[in-house]
């Protein structure tokens, strides 16, 4: 994309809402801040399909910047999340983007879903080339779910030899984590848009009761939490249990 004009369109073609205002306002402070940085709109904002209540998400992608950072605050009454970062696949993007769906995410989701706004070394489309290519290396799911439930299995014995409760909270509560996502990834459902965390207790209801009440008994976590930890290991690790569904979509509000 050709460097920007002074006073030109940051969001030619869009709607003159409350959101597009926002954007091109903080836009243009963020081209005026660093002149040579990529530029780009994540999530609903970016994609032209937000509402009143959506946030929204900036990226820029500069040199100078020194390590990864994510800035939140309102501007217009509106939530803002600015992702800044030094341009390129760095090795721990690049090992996030090789992972199947995590349950937790930071850039990656910014990235996938984003519409460029200044690019004028094209660096961005380059990076997301990068993260396409890594994203089609992962490996499958359903391995990786079974390797986490073999993680689940070591955090379990671990329990079992700590006589310290601090550290058996600590490794129940990695445990509790490792067990979510191996879930997670038997059925298709992923963290990457806002919210999506927040569904996974009604989903696991719905769809696989016994799971569920098996990691309710094990709350709040504590010592006796073991037992149902370890029958939870078994179930998911057993290949005949998940049924499997489609991968769901969704984008960032």
């Amino acid at each position: 994309m050709a460097d920007l004009a002074q006073g030109e369109d940051l969001l030619p073609g869009r709607p003159d809402d409350r959101h597009t205002r926002a954007a091109r306002e903080l836009l243009a402070a963020l081209r005026e801040r660093f002149p040579s940085a990529c530029l780009a709109v994540s999530g609903s904002v970016g994609r032209g399909t937000h509402h009143a209540r959506s946030d929204l998400d900036l990226i820029v992608l500069d040199a100078g910047i020194r390590r990864e950072m994510h800035f939140g605050f309102r501007h217009r009454g509106i939530p803002v999340t600015v992702l800044a970062a030094v341009p390129g696949l760095g090795p721990g993007l690049r090992g996030e983007a090789a992972s199947p769906p995590r349950f937790e995410s930071d850039a990656l989701p910014f990235l996938r879903d984003s519409a460029v706004v200044h690019d004028p070394a094209g660096e961005y489309v380059r990076m997301r080339e990068s993260l396409a290519r890594a994203v089609a290396e992962a490996p499958d799911p359903g391995e990786h779910a079974l390797r986490l439930c073999a993680v689940a299995g070591r955090l379990l014995a671990g329990v079992e030899r700590s006589d310290d409760p601090v550290e058996r909270g600590r490794l129940l509560a990695d445990l509790f984590s490792a067990l979510l996502q191996a879930w997670c990834l038997q059925q298709g459902v992923t963290h990457e848009s806002k919210g999506e965390s927040g569904r996974v207790p009604a989903l696991m209801r719905e769809r696989d009761p016994g799971l569920h009440a098996l990691l309710s008994a094990a709350l709040p976590l504590r010592a006796a939490s073991a037992a149902p930890l370890r029958r939870a290991i078994a179930r998911l690790h057993t290949p005949s249990h998940p049924v499997p569904r489609p991968p769901e979509e969704h984008g960032s509000e």
